[in-house]
């Protein structure tokens, strides 16, 4: 597990270079790039609470959450959200199908991953739970020592590798690309994004399918 500054300092170590020219901030904004690029395949996980409604069927989820990452939705027995809480699952509702009990939905005109949930909530106070694989905030150099980036800690050598090869090509002091060590570090990238996607596929049965509603033009997913 490595934080923003443990990565640089990898880096440094692995491939010197000047930093005058290749500042924190400039190699943060590379990492951002990368993250973003990849987070779909490598997310952490994440837990977001939030307390039923009467009456109020559609809830506004966390803003790093997007629907299609959602992994496990939950209705708790408790009003108060402790950890012997017990839940009953909520199974996704797709387009094509017949609302049963206990079903969660993509709310309508949702741009980010707002839930819905059928049967519309007799009763305030209940906890539900949604387990998703969270999309990371754009990180700055501000607090780099203590912040750890949000893909999995097994992929962070990734981050590595593009800081490298990033370096590599624009020669590293300023000067000539050192095309050898891009071809270097740019396959050991490759090789990491890989696995990456072929864990992901791996995953993937467990997560709701994106699906498109021509008659009522809206996007699940």
């Amino acid at each position: 597990m490595a934080t923003l500054s443990q990565i640089i300092s990898d880096v440094a170590l692995m491939l010197p270079y000047s930093t005058a020219t290749f500042t924190d901030a400039v190699l943060v904004g590379w990492m951002n790039d990368c993250i973003g690029e990849t987070w779909r395949f490598g997310a952490s996980t994440s837990e977001y609470m939030f307390q039923q409604t009467s009456g109020v069927y559609e809830y506004t989820m966390s803003t790093d959450m997007t629907f299609d990452k959602i992994k496990y939705v939950g209705l708790s027995d408790s009003t108060v959200d402790t950890s012997t809480c017990t839940f009953t699952k909520y199974t996704l509702a797709g387009i094509d199908d017949d609302l049963e009990s206990n079903q969660y939905y993509k709310a309508r005109g949702s741009t980010i991953g707002d839930v819905g949930l059928y049967p519309t909530p007799t009763t305030s106070g209940y906890y539900m739970k949604v387990i998703y694989e969270s999309k990371p905030p754009a990180y700055s150099t501000g607090g780099m020592s203590t912040t750890i980036p949000a893909i999995n800690t097994e992929y962070h050598d990734l981050l590595k590798h593009r800081l490298c090869k990033k370096l590599a090509l624009s020669g590293v002091s300023g000067k000539n690309p050192k095309t050898d060590l891009f071809a270097l570090h740019r396959d050991a990238e490759n090789e990491i994004f890989g696995k990456m996607r072929m864990d992901y596929y791996k995953r993937r049965q467990q997560n709701p399918k994106a699906k498109w509603s021509y008659k009522e033009g809206w996007y699940e997913g």
